[in-house]
């Protein structure tokens, strides 16, 4: 998943659940993906936060790094 960003803009995984983070919490974000599919917001966020953990970060305890 990170990788996809990275083709963009550098992208660390703990930067990556930080902006899942945003998806879910931000109401303009929430509202963007919201009206894609209901849901997908915190969808996305347990995606990545998942996907995070799986490479021993704890998305509870991560910092933009």
């Amino acid at each position: 998943m990170v990788a996809s960003l990275n083709a963009y803009f550098h992208c660390t995984a703990s930067m990556h659940v930080c902006l899942g983070k945003t998806y879910a919490i931000n109401s303009d974000y929430a509202t963007h993906y919201e009206a894609i599919e209901p849901g997908l917001s915190s969808w996305l966020r347990e995606i990545i936060d998942a996907n995070a953990r799986a490479e021993g970060i704890d998305p509870d305890t991560v910092s933009w790094s």
